[in-house]
């Protein structure tokens, strides 16, 4: 974070990551700007924004097309992970996400804690975005090619209270690296599984 910082005022020495020009920081030293509710406007109008929230569009499409194909998995998903591919309607989708939610939540977390995913491209990461967007828990997405070092930098940034893997990618075992990088970081570690 340190050195991120340093970084950020190099290239605007003008502008101060405490004061800062932006009216509302957000995770400590980054800022960020809010659009002004004239720029919100014109897009919304354009209808090149939404107003709901992506979970509110979810939950729509669950309403309005339940047997229609929400996700596909990739048809070569059994040569880099476990499982077969999957094909599931919204419906199907949202039944999973509900179960994969009430496991966290039964498990003492609650909206804001931080939760860790690495997964690879499957139904189960697209789940997770969801399950976060329905309990508040906050997601902090890595790449699943990330080992221990990078993960443990993660873990004294993000503080997470939850790791989501997979037991396996491309032969690589996640499941057990999480288990080692997070045996003292005070974080449950899932196991997320077809």
């Amino acid at each position: 974070v340190t050195n991120r910082r340093r970084t950020i005022e190099k290239r605007r020495p003008h502008q101060s990551l405490e004061t800062g020009p932006f009216p509302r920081p957000l995770y400590g030293d980054i800022a960020m700007r809010p659009f002004s509710d004239d720029i919100i406007g014109h897009y919304v109008n354009l209808g090149a924004w939404e107003t709901r929230s992506l979970g509110e569009q979810f939950d729509q499409l669950v309403d309005s097309r339940p047997e229609q194909t929400a996700v596909v998995d990739d048809p070569t998903r059994s040569t880099f992970t476990n499982g077969a591919p999957q094909r599931l309607s919204f419906a199907e989708l949202s039944a999973r996400v509900d179960r994969m939610a009430a496991t966290l939540l039964a498990s003492g977390l609650v909206a804001g804690d931080v939760v860790l995913v690495q997964l690879p491209n499957t139904w189960e990461n697209l789940a997770i975005i969801l399950v976060c967007m329905r309990t508040g828990l906050v997601l902090s997405p890595v790449p699943v090619q990330y080992r221990g070092k990078e993960l443990t930098d993660i873990i004294e940034t993000a503080h997470p209270r939850a790791v989501l893997t997979t037991t396996s990618f491309k032969g690589f075992d996640h499941a057990e690296m999480m288990v080692k990088v997070f045996k003292d970081a005070q974080a449950q570690v899932f196991v997320v599984e077809d």
